[in-house]
């Protein structure tokens, strides 16, 4: 029995003294974007899962469109008079089906009506409601991700009122309609607004997968727009207009996930906004920035993870496109124990002007010594020693054992990682048990009237006293490195579970034995 419990607190001694990290969402390298419907299905009926936009009330319209309900497009347009909607987005092979729609008439009840972006025969439409005006592109897209910008304005409140596309930051076309269009409140009031479906001849489901959409309220020009695509997702660039912007991911098949941008619990179902500018959220009337999901059945309901199968690239993340170098500081060589800062020097190929938090894991290879690093990449952060560089260090200990060892810093977001290697040497001969020193880092205590000394340094000896008590320090160094040496090998699990094992074989031996000494009696 005894033999038992002592296996099992072995056993739970070998469990909890497992680490486990939770690092901040920017650190995980794998999201997934929300697929709408599956590419082998036809595009065209209720297949699909889709986000409803949040509403506002329109008491009066200064355009002289219908007052009423609107959804979060036509309420941004009427308020501010301009529009921009920044979608990234997958195309797959034989991609179709509306990517944002506004409609007067909520899913699934069907009638006739013209969605605002959307992809038709691998050419992508931008179109509005006066006389079914649109513009499109030359060729057909290709497979891929994409950026695609839609832009509605008027140029007064009696018009003329235009519309403009953007496809990978180049400028497609625009037009200009002399009478109203549908997101200032053309012949109806528009409650519902849509991404990933809507109506052209049918119910359109689009079967790429969305990524991320940002909505601006007012136009942005084609220097901006390249600004966006050169920069990927997600960012703040030109965070005065930016309303609010919407990160189309999910967490559910990640280890270690973001904070919950969807949620699915009970009969809530809405995607929380990456990005939110409240101020001007209200006054274009919304109070709730979620967007609510619905199912193909027309309810409001859960996107299940099968829908979440969209793998980003790291190289679309703003964190890494942005990115031009980084360099990682350690010292030579430290002592057993002794704790050292790792500086990690970031540097960024555009000014930064909107704050960019940069996550990195730092760690000593071969140990479990782990520390989670931020660096903020923006003009204002106290990280900054420039527009361009930015700085900031943490604080690693030594491992127990000398010997040579690597210091890795990665960037999980980038599936990057840079590594220096460092020499841990035995504690000096001359010094007792490493403290920890007011600047936070572990320094040897120094003997009496000498000087402290580092790694590589050698101390001097000036009598036979010293030339004893560095003797008697000697013998205890060589102890304690010992024993330093079997705790090392005992953290090893692999190690743990063969004392384990050795230990119930030895008990078992004995056990027996005794049970044959107490037949022969």
């Amino acid at each position: 029995m005894r033999i038992r419990y002592l296996v099992l607190a072995l056993v739970v001694a070998i469990l909890v003294s497992g680490v486990a990290y939770a690092y901040p969402w920017s650190l995980v390298s794998r999201y997934y974007a929300m697929q709408p419907t599956n590419p082998t299905i036809s595009p065209t009926g209720a297949q699909g899962y889709f986000l409803q936009m949040s509403q506002c009330y329109i008491s009066s319209n200064p355009y002289g469109g219908v007052t009423g309900v609107y959804g979060l497009f036509n309420c941004i347009a009427i308020r501010y008079g301009a529009i921009s909607i920044v979608v990234w987005f997958y195309e797959p092979p034989n991609g179709a089906g509306v990517l944002l729609h506004t409609h007067n008439i909520q899913y699934p009840n069907t009638y006739a009506e013209v969605p605002l972006l959307f992809i038709y025969n691998g050419y992508l439409y931008a179109l509005d409601g006066y006389n079914y005006t649109y513009i499109t592109v030359s060729t057909p897209i290709g497979p891929g991700w994409h950026m695609a910008v839609y832009e509605d304005w008027a140029s007064s409140t009696s018009g003329p009122f235009n519309l403009a596309l953007y496809l990978d930051g180049q400028f497609i076309g625009q037009k200009t309609m002399p009478g109203l269009t549908m997101l200032f409140g053309f012949a109806y009031n528009f409650p519902y607004n849509y991404i990933g479906i809507g109506v052209y001849r049918n119910w359109y489901s689009f079967n790429g997968t969305i990524a991320y959409v940002a909505i601006y309220n007012t136009v942005l020009n084609q220097s901006q727009v390249q600004e966006l695509y050169q920069a990927g997702f997600p960012n703040t660039l030109f965070s005065n207009n930016l309303v609010i912007a919407y990160w189309i991911v999910n967490n559910s098949l990640l280890y270690q996930g973001p904070p919950p941008y969807y949620v699915g619990s009970w009969s809530n179902y809405y995607f929380v906004p990456w990005f939110v500018n409240y101020a001007l959220l209200s006054q274009a009337g919304i109070t709730n920035p979620q967007a609510i999901t619905i199912t193909p059945s027309g309810s409001q309901g859960l996107v299940p993870e099968t829908q979440f199968l969209g793998l980003i690239p790291n190289s679309l993340f703003s964190w890494c496109r942005l990115l031009q170098g980084v360099s990682v500081s350690v010292p030579s060589s430290v002592y057993v124990n002794q704790s050292f800062n790792v500086g990690v020097t970031l540097t960024t190929i555009t000014q930064m002007q909107y704050e960019l938090p940069y996550w990195f894991l730092v760690s000593i290879n071969g140990t479990n010594e782990n520390q989670v690093l931020r660096v903020d990449a923006w003009l204002f952060s106290s990280d900054a020693v420039n527009a361009y560089t930015f700085i900031n260090s943490t604080t690693l200990v030594a491992p127990p054992k000398p010997g040579n060892y690597t210091v890795v810093v990665s960037l999980p977001v980038c599936n990057m990682t840079w590594t220096e290697q460092i020499a841990v040497d035995p504690p000096p001969s001359n010094a007792t048990t490493p403290t920890t020193g007011s600047n936070g880092n572990n320094s040897t205590s120094p003997p009496t009237n000498s000087t402290q000394y580092g790694p590589g340094t050698s101390s001097p000896t000036s009598s036979t006293s010293s030339t004893t008590s560095t003797s008697s320090t000697t013998g205890s160094t060589k102890l304690i490195d010992a024993l330093n040496t079997v705790v090392q090998y005992l953290a090893n699990p692999a190690v743990i579970v063969l004392l384990v094992l050795a230990i119930v074989a030895i008990a078992y031996i004995i056990y027996k034995r005794l049970t044959e000494v107490v037949i022969k009696l």
